[in-house]
């Protein structure tokens, strides 16, 4: 098969599987305000905010690159990330229209104005991210109940991995720790009491190349400590609710932990005890081993060399094989910060 071939196939193999999986519905569904308008596509970032900041001309289109968007590129014998459009980018079918409006328009009506100093505008940025990650969650266990046998092989070999039926248990315990967190988060919406989490911000004055906004399960604190190893269903995680933001002239970096997780709080502590530099980097790393929904500038990712692309690749695949041990960050070993003000891109 030629590599043109293959890179088509392994398309429409993708392209399958995530349609079998997809759900449309909203995350509110079931709360006191009922839904009154259909499910829309709604983005976990703003389309008009930070995806048309960092979207850039490749091969004549104005796209971004998503980190887990990739193919074979036969000009340099290497996977490669693939460009896509922002209309394409970091969407989701998890909010019907009026709860979307609604919810996000202190967000939405002018992204420039978001204030970091305000508890709302730094709960709804978070919300966003559980709600992504929540919805993707749900699509998964979805696509892992299917009975096909023809499907069903297609995603032992998507996802590199045989046991559909261990990995759907693991889903679901997954899905079903998430759901006392949803219960927190609306109930936070509906009351504007904001003490279920704790918030670390960060801001630069200048636009950063890397947006992303998802809920993360790091393994291990920057000191070492084992956060999120458990084995058994037992386990408590202490998941972090991650959003970056570039805008025209400057990048909101939004952090929150659960109170009653046992470490997440802690993990913002260690965060913000660090200089700038080893913050730049403690969060590059926090992003590049723990996010999906992911994307950089082409200003940005185009101007690396092979060795640079292929350790960012490289480093997000290995953490994202599920076959893999968990690794532990060691600040004097990596290098790379995304936050460097010599990445920062131009904007008009």
């Amino acid at each position: 098969m030629s590599i043109q071939k293959r890179n088509i196939e392994s398309s429409r193999i993708r392209t399958e599987i995530f349609r079998n999986a997809q759900l449309k519905e909203c995350i509110l569904n079931n709360t006191k305000e009922k839904c009154l308008e259909g499910i829309i596509n709604a983005h976990s970032l703003q389309r008009m905010g930070s995806l048309s900041i960092l979207e850039g001309e490749v091969n004549g289109n104005q796209q971004l690159y998503a980190i887990t968007e990739k193919h074979y590129n036969p000009d340099t014998g290497k996977i490669e990330l693939k460009p896509i459009g922002k209309k394409k980018a970091s969407t989701f079918f998890g909010f019907c229209g009026s709860h979307d409006r609604q919810i996000f328009e202190p967000l939405e009506q002018d992204p420039e104005l978001i204030n970091l100093d305000s508890d709302e505008h730094c709960f709804l940025l978070s919300f966003r991210a559980f709600s992504i990650s929540y919805h993707r969650k749900k699509e998964y266990v979805n696509l892992l109940s299917k009975k096909d046998e023809g499907l069903r092989s297609k995603i032992r070999k998507y996802f590199n991995h045989d046991d559909i039926e261990g990995h759907l248990e693991g889903a679901k315990l997954g899905l079903f720790d998430m759901e006392p967190q949803k219960i927190k988060l609306t109930n936070t919406l509906y009351s504007g009491d904001y003490s279920c989490l704790d918030f670390f911000t960060y801001e630069l004055s200048y636009t950063s190349p890397v947006a992303m906004c998802m809920l993360t399960s790091p393994p291990y604190l920057f000191s070492g400590k084992a956060i999120n190893v458990g084995v058994n269903s037992e386990y408590q995680y202490s998941d972090i609710l991650t959003t970056v933001a570039p805008l025209k002239s400057r990048t909101l970096i939004i952090l929150a932990a659960f109170k009653s997780d046992p470490y997440g709080s802690e993990y913002l502590d260690e965060l913000n005890e660090m200089d700038d530099t080893s913050l730049q980097k403690a969060l590059t790393w926090h992003i590049l081993t723990t996010a999906e929904n992911c994307f950089f500038s082409p200003q940005w990712y185009d101007r690396l060399n092979s060795w640079q692309r292929q350790y960012i690749i490289g480093l997000h695949g290995f953490v994202a094989n599920i076959n893999n041990p968990e690794i532990q960050y060691d600040s004097e070993k990596f290098k790379l910060n995304l936050f460097d003000n010599r990445f920062a891109i131009k904007t008009e």
